[in-house]
């Protein structure tokens, strides 16, 4: 036994295959692609935004991230081919208000679908603190200077760098990822944030209409906050529910879906 000759053993963590439908990127793209075009034909009331938000995460998390890229480019492109015919048809007066009109619905649908691509913004950031504010690799020039990224940016070539290597290698920060509990615990913070300004919006349009059914409330608070964010109906189910027992609303006796202001 002494003459055998030892065998050096090394443990490794078990790789887990993850297998993926073929078809995943394609049918996960469709659902984003129809979020899209609902949210520039006013459709989008009944978006989960949360749920397309998984779903672009994980198209990027399975490496389709140049997929959703290249479909939400030419999807814009197509859009923004339409909001171009649309001003070039206004003519005289009309053009300057047609024109001011499609910028203000533009701007709102590219709010909600970045509240989708939130994964993509984050991961641009990340590339672009890569670029600017790592020392001695900072080809890009940010101001003003500092360590985050925020939207006032401003972006230039860095005409000053200097490396006395060829080829320069620059490896992208990495982001602290959230762990499934607090990634829930922060969904659950954002919601309770939330639940005031859905009030809100409920109390100013009761106040305003004095009675008003089901539908039109969530409709109505929806066009108000979709700035904003995209409030989901059943939450403000809820907060509708949560007024009635504070005394700020009532259901009529006769009919339970609407409702009447008290306060």
């Amino acid at each position: 036994m002494s003459g055998q000759k030892k065998r050096n053993f090394q443990i490794e963590a078990f790789k887990h295959r993850v297998v993926v439908d073929p078809k995943y990127a394609e049918k996960t793209w469709k659902i984003l692609e129809h979020a899209i075009h609902e949210i520039y034909n006013h459709n989008a009331s009944g978006l989960s935004f949360e749920e397309l938000y998984r779903n672009a995460y994980n198209m990027v998390l399975h490496k389709f991230g140049e997929k959703l890229y290249s479909g939400l480019v030419t999807t814009m492109t197509h859009h923004l081919k339409e909001i171009s015919k649309s001003i070039e048809a206004a003519q005289g007066e009309l053009f300057l208000e047609e024109l001011n009109r499609k910028w203000a619905e533009h701007n709102k649908a590219l709010q909600m679908i970045r509240d989708i691509l939130m994964y993509m913004d984050i991961d641009l950031k990340r590339c672009l603190q890569s670029l600017a504010c790592v020392k001695g690799k900072n080809v890009l020039r940010k101001e003003p200077m500092s360590k985050d990224i925020a939207e006032e940016d401003a972006f230039f070539f860095n005409d000053k760098f200097t490396s006395k290597f060829i080829k320069v290698k620059i490896g992208t920060v990495v982001a602290q990822r959230e762990s499934e509990p607090e990634n829930l615990e922060t969904r659950q913070r954002v919601e309770e944030d939330r639940k005031p300004q859905i009030e809100a919006a409920i109390v100013r349009i009761m106040k305003s209409r004095r009675v008003l059914d089901h539908n039109n409330i969530v409709a109505e608070v929806t066009k108000q906050l979709q700035a904003r964010f995209l409030p989901n109906p059943v939450v403000i189910k809820k907060r509708i529910e949560s007024l009635i027992e504070r005394e700020f609303l009532e259901r009529d006796k006769t009919d339970r879906k609407l409702y009447r202001y008290l306060a």
